[in-house]
């Protein structure tokens, strides 16, 4: 059985600039390399092309050293609204 945690509840209804923040931040969100081997060396290995790639997603966050929080984008932290009784 559940009920509703009073606390909880209103603490979401509660507003206060304290929770409010800049979210300024800058994002190294996806990036990607690609090498072709040169066609001389191919000729040698009996190949005729080839393309080397290496990328990354989500590298670097840079944000305000006062911001409080992991990820700008990310949801804020909600209390449970209820409570096993």
């Amino acid at each position: 059985m559940f009920s509703t945690n009073a606390n909880a509840w209103s603490a979401l209804t509660y507003r206060s600039s304290r929770l409010w923040g800049d979210a300024s931040h800058l994002r190294l969100r996806n990036v990607r390399f690609s090498y072709e081997v040169p066609d001389a060396l191919l000729r040698k290995l009996r190949i005729r092309q080839l393309t080397a790639y290496v990328s990354g997603d989500n590298l670097a966050v840079i944000k305000r050293k006062d911001f409080v929080g992991a990820d700008p984008e990310g949801a804020s932290w909600v209390p449970a609204l209820h409570t096993a009784v």
